[in-house]
This record gives C-alpha cells, structure tokens and sequence, in this order.
C-alpha cells in the first residue's frame, strides 16, 4: 500500500539539486529552489498525502521537545484536504476534508487540537492525578460512497 509508494520516491532529498552534466554540451540547471523534493506526490489521495507528510516530518531542521507540536502542526498543514477541494462525486454536495488535527505531548500530558474552521490550537492539559473518566459523545458525519 503506502510503503510500496516509497519506491517511486527514492529521488527525494532535502536539498536543492543544482544541476546535471547530460553529456558534454548540455548541462542542465533547476529552474529554482526545491528542486530535491521534485517529484514530491502533490495529489490530496491518502496515500500521497502519507508520502508526503513522511518525507516532510524526516527532512525537518533540528528542534526542541519544546517546538515539536508546532512542527507537528507545520507538517499537517501540508496534507490538509480543505473542505470543497474533493466532492464525494460530481453531483455531490458532500465532500471529503480535513475537519481537524491533533497532536498530543506526552512529557506534559497535552492535547492540542485544531478544528478546520478555526486557525487556533486549543490546549487540554490533563491532571496527573485523574481518578474518575468522562467519557463525550462527538458525532461526525461520515461520508458514503
């Protein structure tokens, strides 16, 4: 499935390529920077947003524990599906989309959550010493085909 997609991949590099000597008359130049991550899946299918979001998360500069949810949260703005991009089909108002991201640290037991229609994270820290559970019903449309 996804995994086997990395095989069409193996050219992906987090640096620009510069250019290729052909032969000894052409030497062919990038047009621009990004030129390492040409060929990157730009589809908003599963799979190529997996891919994408895989080479992302791995070409990352350095940072600190501290840092990592809004590096988690640059990633997921990548692969977001915005709402209207995909109808379920032609005569469908429906249509398939990201309605959130989450994200959640583990050293400070905190959720963050992001809905679709808001460019706030929303922070849930929870108590070290939790005794009793409450548990929220959440509906969500799901779509048909």
């Amino acid at each position: 499935m996804a995994f086997r997609q990395f095989g069409n991949d193996v050219q992906l590099t987090n640096h620009n390529l510069g250019q290729q000597q052909l032969n000894s008359q052409l030497n062919i130049k990038q047009i621009e920077s990004g030129s390492g991550l040409l060929g990157l899946p730009g589809d908003y299918t599963a799979p190529s947003r997996f891919v994408k979001s895989v080479f992302f998360s791995n070409f990352l500069a350095p940072f600190k524990r501290e840092q990592g949810i809004c590096q988690l949260y640059n990633v997921f703005k990548a692969v977001m599906l915005p709402k209207g991009i995909e109808h379920v089909n032609a005569q469908s108002e429906k249509c398939d989309y990201t309605g959130y991201c989450s994200g959640y640290d583990l050293t400070q037991r905190t959720f963050y959550c992001q809905p679709e229609d808001c460019p706030t994270l929303t922070k849930f820290t929870l108590e070290k010493n939790i005794d009793s559970k409450i548990t929220k019903a959440i509906s969500h449309e799901l779509l048909t085909k």
